[in-house]
């Protein structure tokens, strides 16, 4: 049976006002839990679970928001619908086969989790961040069902043997924690923003209500932490307070001290940023442990107002919030601080629709925004509208917004709240590698250290490895495999451009091209923009075959084997170098603006697309086209000043070659290439070059040979480790299961093949797609280019193991 069929869905909450709604639609009938009975449960299926939930509201006090039955505090209300009927449903699972090991299902208290039992690990009872499918029908995290299929072949739940071991991603149960998470936090946030708004000085701090609201959100912000770095927590804590005070950009810094530095990995420019922890503001809040509010630039001397960071991101400092991250027995931990104060935050407001419209509005209807630089006129009508609504001036000087004291109290609140939670969930043992005085480490007690983010099935951080992205994009240019999941994690989605950039200047083209290097990286951040969220074709998937062109022009020979594109250059060495431009410029804009939806699609439904381009090659075309636009605009020409005869070139490769990645044409250029090979072999026999190698005896074959590499490379997911091949496999198989939705949702006479999700998808077609289509591509690649052949045998072993499965499946 298909394992595919096993896949959970997981319900889709929808939070309005902080409290629970439910979709319409959402009651199930009784299934069998994740985690407990159904009596344990504690609710039946005809239940009027909203009207718990306004039961419990109603018991709470007053200003502290109840989500789905949880209070402020973030642990269970005695009046809540529990289990998976909390959420007006839950996932099917497959009924227990044996009787389960000892010491499962867990006791009732363990059980009793302040959010839906299916978002929890089996192994691990945590909210799952890479929740996987296993053969028995249960979903893990990743990283404990890998590290349990290492040494087992059972069900961590029943014990039965598995007849397979491979794992599937749940998108679906994935996408329903980040959604539901995201409104619990959400709710605590609102209720944080009505409490505060009425507050001032020590009173925030002693507010009893608010202290409990920011527990529970620091506690939503943990229970889908996992195993990343504190840092990159603290990041995401600072995420919260810039939108709750109001400002436009946040930072974090470590404290150092076997270095006596302060280190940041958790900021705007990607780097790894350090200075003496003596320096700056962040280096005055260390070391005196007191905050720091710099209201105006004037106020304070250059070295104070964080130049060096200025420089190392671009960021322009106008004032600043800082204080100290301290924690009990660990001292001071770091500093956090907030930058450029922006009107609207929760203590300059009241929180209300009419004053949250009032604060905002005035600058967006004179063309700017609800930053700092609002105009005096904006604090002008912004203030006027504040005194209608009785609340006092903003602190506002020389048309800028500044901090507070009534901020600066609030942000030593979120940051002590925050520290509390991390010193009490163990993560500060965990992570931090300054040793304090007082600290489980200098009393003999173990650390554990983060997980890898080499390690596969994690999900990677760069907070984890603060090496890691130089590290990553170093290997991307030596190795044949590169992970541009973990690079999109790395580079905050942006792994398309940051890839491009590295590899332009690192493989020395800039520089040989004469390429304007800030124009190149607005270049391919427009582009890389230009790809859409789909589930597939994204960024991710455009840097994953820019990274197999790379791989293949250079240390698989086709770049040197097909210079002869490049005739009329004398300079063998500057051919060669031509021909990987255009190769790596066609590799990343191959996809752009691709809407997940075939050709096939948009030819049955006349899209404008279709129209335009005559149906023909219609995604492909549109992609090349669209990308060339880009470049015309003057901020993203890059390539201005190479040479007209040569820019005619490398477009005319770039449109060739992105017009070959139309699946529909496959076999005639497979064709077309086979008779180049067999021409090349017969008239090489005899002669010094290896019979197996292709030399083009014509720019159009040279031209053919690239267009192979790029159809191989935009399928070089197949060449990668088993894990990370398979995430691919569902991406795609998701994506065409989208597009079949929408065609059976027009009517069409026919579902397209592999995308009815009734029928077999991608996940259980790869034999036949290995046989018939992957492996004589792939052969026909390696016997033009042996250079190739280690991408070669990667694609052989993924095809054996999918024979194998097929086999085990069927047996």
């Amino acid at each position: 049976s298909s394992v595919l069929a096993l896949f959970v869905r997981a319900p889709r909450p929808a939070i309005r006002h902080g409290c629970s709604r439910f979709h319409s639609g959402s009651r199930m009938r009784s299934q069998a839990p994740l985690m407990r009975s159904d009596k344990s449960c504690g609710a039946d299926p005809g239940t009027d679970a909203p009207g718990m939930v306004k039961r419990a509201n109603e018991a709470r006090p007053s200003g502290e928001a109840a989500v789905g039955g949880v209070v402020a505090t973030g642990r269970p209300s005695s009046a809540r619908p529990t289990g998976l009927h909390a959420l007006g449903g839950g996932a099917p699972v497959l009924p227990l086969s044996r009787a389960p090991p000892e010491g499962w299902p867990p006791p009732q208290e363990e059980c009793d989790t302040p959010h839906p039992p299916s978002f929890y690990c089996p192994i691990s009872r945590q909210c799952m961040r890479d929740p996987v499918v296993l053969a028995d029908g249960h979903t893990y995290e990743r990283r404990h069902i890998e590290h349990w299929l290492e040494s087992n072949h059972t069900s961590p739940v029943s014990g039965a043997r598995l007849p397979q071991t491979m794992v599937l991603p749940n998108h679906a149960l994935r996408n329903a924690i980040e959604e539901y998470f995201g409104q619990v936090r959400g709710a605590h946030r609102d209720a944080a923003r009505r409490i505060v708004s009425g507050l001032h000085g020590e009173a925030i701090a002693e507010h009893g209500g608010l202290a409990r609201s920011l527990d529970a959100l620091m506690q939503c912000i943990l229970a889908t932490a996992g195993e990343i770095h504190v840092e990159q927590i603290l990041k995401t804590v600072m995420e919260e307070a810039k939108c709750l005070i109001g400002a436009e950009g946040a930072s974090v810094f470590l404290v150092d001290r076997q270095r006596q530095e302060l280190y940041s990995t958790a900021n705007s420019s990607g780097e790894e940023i350090r200075m003496p922890i003596a320096s700056g503001i962040a280096g005055q809040v260390a070391s005196t442990g007191a905050p720091a509010l710099i209201p105006k630039p004037s106020s304070v001397g250059d070295d104070l107002l964080f130049c060096n960071v200025d420089a190392a991101t671009g960021f322009k400092t106008r004032n600043t919030l800082c204080a100290p991250i301290r924690a009990s027995k660990w001292g001071i931990l770091g500093v956090a601080s907030l930058v450029n104060k922006t009107l609207g935050g929760c203590t300059d407001a009241a929180f209300s629709p009419e004053c949250s419209t009032a604060v905002n509005s005035p600058a967006s209807e004179l063309g700017g925004t609800s930053s700092s630089r609002a105009s005096s006129a904006t604090a002008d009508e912004v203030g006027a509208v504040r005194q209608r609504c009785g609340f006092g001036p903003f602190n506002i000087a020389d048309g800028v917004a500044n901090f507070t004291p009534d901020d600066r109290a609030f942000l030593e609140l979120i940051l002590n709240t925050a520290a509390s939670a991390l010193c009490s969930g163990g993560y500060l043992e965990r992570d931090l590698c300054a040793k304090s005085p007082g600290s489980a480490e200098s009393h003999g007690a173990k650390r554990r250290r983060p997980a890898s983010p080499w390690a596969r099935g994690t999900t990677p951080s760069y907070a984890a490895r603060p090496s890691a992205l130089k590290v990553l994009l170093a290997e991307a240019l030596q190795s044949w495999e590169m992970d541009a999941l973990a690079l999109a994690e790395l580079t905050d989605n942006r792994p398309l451009s940051v890839l491009a950039a590295f590899m332009f200047e690192n493989l020395g083209l800039a520089e040989q091209f004469s390429m304007d290097i800030p124009r190149m990286k607005h270049y391919f951040g427009e582009i890389e923009r230009g790809y859409r969220d789909n589930p597939y074709h994204n960024r991710a998937h455009a840097a994953s075959v820019l990274h197999v062109m790379h791989k293949l022009l250079s240390a698989g020979g086709v770049a040197a084997a097909c210079s002869a594109v490049a005739d009329g250059i004398d300079d063998p060495s500057h051919r060669v170098a031509l021909v990987q431009v255009a190769g790596l410029l066609a590799a990343a804009v191959h996809d752009f603006e691709h809407e997940g939806l075939s050709n096939d699609f948009l030819v049955k439904t006349f899209s404008p697309k279709a129209l335009r381009y005559n149906d023909r090659n219609v995604n492909e075309n549109h992609h090349v086209a669209a990308a060339f636009e880009v470049l015309r605009r003057p901020e993203c020409n890059f390539l201005e000043k190479m040479p007209e005869d040569e820019f005619r070139k490398l477009r005319s490769l770039v449109v060739d070659m992105v017009l070959s990645t139309d699946m529909a044409d496959g076999n005639a250029y497979l064709a077309a290439f086979k008779d180049a090979i067999r021409l090349s072999k017969a008239a090489s026999e005899g002669g010094e070059a290896s019979p197996s190698a292709l030399k083009p005896a014509t720019a159009k074959e040279a031209v053919l040979g690239l267009q192979i590499a790029l159809k191989c490379a935009d399928i070089g997911h197949l060449s990668l480790s088993w894990s990370a091949h398979i995430q691919w496999v569902q991406r795609l198989e998701t994506e065409f299961f989208l597009q079949g939705d929408q065609e059976r949702k027009l009517g069409m006479e026919k579902v397209s093949f592999m995308m009815d999700r009734t029928k077999p998808g991608v996940s259980q077609t790869q034999v036949g797609f290995f046989n018939f289509v992957v492996i004589p591509l792939f052969g026909c690649l390696v016997d033009a280019f042996p250079g190739c052949r280690p991408i070669y045998d990667a694609v052989m072993t993924n095809g054996v193991r999918w024979r194998e499965i097929e086999q085990e499946s069927s047996g």
